[in-house]
């Protein structure tokens, strides 16, 4: 018998629309496009530097990647982009107040941006209509397709950075974009493609790659914003590599309203910079506090511009001044930035019964008293043009103002102590050697587990008796290489050191895993046969002649590493003991692979009274 249907029986779905130029214009037309809010995280601070704003809309439109697309095949590229560039920068002009210090970044492909509608000013025409500050506004340039008139295109870019824009080159290292274009743009910022930061906490080559794009995005004057971070291993990696921004979901999805980074994320990335700022690696040099200077400072709702104007003129070397509430820094007022505001033929009359409050600048840098002066030196030179050489405000560990540093005096102490630092390098690595690797030690030994890698190269002495100085010290600088491109594998925090000859180690916090050093072994095997011919390397030995003359067979150099923790100690134990330790291990780790031609690692398993 056929059982009836329920009443409470669930209606299907209606038919999903398909896409079509109809519809897609409908969209376009009724302004169905929501803009959305991704962060982009400054590193260096921990703070929001701006937002990307990303067009989003409706079904069937719902992907972007293919909303866009379909406009181009369609011919309604222009009409698109005009839509979401319109709907973006009215969202700005809506929420800019409340994130006064952020920038907003608007994406525009090379054919739009050479379109001559673009040209002719629509976009200025709506920023000046909406109120918006151009100097907020970035135009990242999303490239779909190569540029064919790169002169034309280096034209354009030079008339809106000459308007107050700023420029971006996104999804950097793949498809069109390359270096052609970097040289035509010369853009702010460099997007790093998402491709490049997969796995990159693991991979030495993408992290050479990266290392290379600092230092050139430094001498153009550009900076790197990483793409894709969505895992903190990411974020560490990029870090430690020398990023300035970053953005991902990790940091933040794209979302209607411009959101703060998530507390714990937040939270993590404060802890790394901290750990960044305040490593002093035992130096006194290295921190700040030898050369803060006091300012005059006022409290707030207490002193009138003209009181400080006569102050300024009685005083030639007074070169700024801090807002004080309560032993809390609240503003900075320099003298070129007070007198530019107050002089004129109507600024004297204008703010001289004001309070000097409202001349005060709030978005200074401020740092904590115990900062590496070189991380310092790195936070100041990253600010904007107009904030380059503004003293530094310096508090101590509750908040209180300490006084205040110089770029003068930032600039002097910082290059006095890379001198410093430069002379404890190893000249052949250019790694730190043993000054700076026994402070490392000491501080490393606070910690409840950590780990510290003896590295050495077995039979370097007959290596380097049968082929020369020359190439030995090449294969101590290839073995140099490849200890660093593993440090991020082995811990986030460790450090590389050069003791001397073919002598390293590695200092870490936690204990690194043993797939990861067999990786190591591994690698260092595979790298080591350059040096060798192809009949060498497959036999695992070469011919040599011993001092007695006789032929002997020389087994290749092998890497071997002597691992010893905190587990093997009672307490903090002193480095010459660790040293000893060590030592031990690694003659006993050279009789086991005497006679073989693969590099190996031991773990110290004994524990010592320290």
């Amino acid at each position: 018998m056929q059982q009836p249907q329920s009443e409470t029986a669930v209606s299907p779905a209606p038919e999903r629309a398909a896409p079509s130029r109809e519809l897609l214009a409908d969209v376009v037309r009724r302004g169905g496009i929501v803009p959305h809010f991704q962060p982009i995280v400054d590193l260096f601070t921990g703070e929001v530097f701006g937002y990307e704003l990303l067009a989003r809309a409706g079904a069937p439109f719902e992907d972007p990647e293919t909303m866009f697309q379909s406009a181009r095949s369609w011919g309604l590229a222009w009409e698109l982009e005009y839509a979401c560039r319109k709907a973006c920068l009215e969202r700005v002009a809506e929420v800019a107040a409340s994130v006064p210090s952020a920038r907003f970044s608007l994406n525009v492909s090379p054919e739009i941006f050479s379109d001559p509608r673009f040209e002719g000013g629509v976009t200025l025409r709506t920023i000046g209509k909406l109120g918006v500050d151009i100097g907020r506004i970035i135009i990242e340039i999303t490239e779909t397709e190569t540029v064919n008139d790169h002169e034309r295109f280096e034209g354009l870019v030079r008339h809106y950075v000459d308007q107050g824009f700023q420029i971006a080159l996104d999804d950097f290292g793949t498809g069109y974009s390359g270096l052609r274009t970097l040289v035509t743009v010369a853009p702010h910022f460099i997007k790093l493609d998402r491709s490049i930061m997969e796995g990159i906490e693991q991979n030495a080559y993408k992290q050479n790659i990266v290392r290379a794009m600092v230092s050139l995005a430094t001498t153009v004057e550009s900076d790197l914003i990483a793409e894709g971070i969505e895992s903190t291993a990411q974020l560490l990696a990029v870090f430690r590599l020398g990023v300035r921004y970053a953005q991902g979901f990790l940091l933040g999805r794209p979302h209607p309203e411009p959101r703060p980074v998530a507390r714990d994320v937040a939270t993590e990335l404060r802890r790394m910079i901290d750990d960044f700022q305040h490593k002093r690696f035992g130096l006194e040099e290295i921190s700040i506090r030898r050369v803060i200077t006091f300012p005059d400072g006022f409290q707030k709702s207490t002193t009138s511009c003209e009181a400080l104007e006569s102050r300024f003129r009685r005083n030639h070397s007074l070169d700024h001044v801090v807002l004080l509430d309560g032993n809390r820094a609240e503003g900075l007022i320099t003298r070129q930035a007070f007198f530019a505001l107050v002089s004129g033929r109507y600024g004297y009359a204008i703010y001289q019964r004001r309070l000097i409050d409202e001349t005060a600048k709030r978005d200074f840098l401020s740092v904590d008293e115990n900062v590496d002066i070189r991380a310092l030196s790195r936070l100041a030179m990253g600010r904007p043009m107009a904030d380059l050489y503004d003293p530094i405000v310096v508090t101590r560990a509750d908040g209180a103002f300490a006084g205040t540093i110089t770029m003068k005096q930032l600039l002097a102490t910082a290059m006095d102590v890379e001198i410093k630092i430069a002379t404890s390098l190893n000249p052949l690595t250019r790694l730190p050697g043993n000054i700076i690797i026994s402070h490392w030690l000491e501080e490393i030994f606070r910690l409840q587990e950590y780990s510290v890698i003896y590295a050495d190269l077995s039979r370097f002495k007959e290596f380097n008796e049968r082929y020369g100085f020359m190439v030995g010290d090449e294969i101590i600088r290839a073995a140099a290489q490849l200890l660093g491109d593993f440090l991020l594998r082995i811990s986030p925090e460790a450090r590389l050191g050069h003791l001397g000859g073919d002598d390293f180690t590695i200092i870490a916090e936690g204990v690194p895993s043993e797939a990861v050093l067999q990786a190591l072994c591994a690698e260092f095997d595979l790298r080591r046969q350059r040096f060798f011919s192809a009949e060498e390397a497959a036999n695992g030995w070469y011919p040599s002649t011993d001092r007695s003359g006789r032929r002997v067979r020389v087994p290749l150099v092998t890497l071997t590493l002597a691992v010893v923790t905190s587990a093997n100690f009672e307490g903090s134990p002193h480095p010459a003991l660790v040293s000893q330790i060590a030592v031990m291990l690694k003659r006993r780790s050279k009789h086991r692979g005497e006679n073989r031609s693969t590099s190996h690692y031991l773990f110290e398993r004994r524990r010592y009274s320290a």
